[in-house]
């Protein structure tokens, strides 16, 4: 049986934080984030933020956010999650910057 959490980390420095996250991942039994390289996926431009993506099997998701709350982003962070039964993703900002770089489109 499996619980599985589906993650997606968006920030400008995102790539930046790759080893504490996966420090962080492998002390609590997982295995590694990986970066998205932003410059494969489509359209004529590099993408500009970095995305840090993975599926991971009961994962402790309070305990996980809590974690990238304390991580120093260097600019606005957000943290999309899609637990086992839920219908869509949850968003998450990670950081307390007060100017977002990601807009919101309702």
């Amino acid at each position: 049986m499996s619980s599985i959490t589906s993650v997606i980390v968006l920030g400008l420095y995102a790539g930046r934080k790759l080893g504490e996250i996966n420090s962080y991942l492998c002390r609590n039994g997982h295995n590694d984030i990986k970066e998205i390289n932003c410059c494969q996926c489509g359209g004529e431009k590099c993408m500009r933020p970095g995305i840090l993506m993975g599926g991971f099997n009961y994962l402790n998701y309070g305990n996980f956010v809590k974690f990238l709350k304390s991580l120093d982003w260097g600019s606005e962070a957000q943290l999309l999650i899609l637990e086992e039964h839920d219908e869509r993703f949850r968003l998450i900002n990670l950081s307390t910057n007060k100017i977002s770089a990601f807009r919101y489109i309702m």
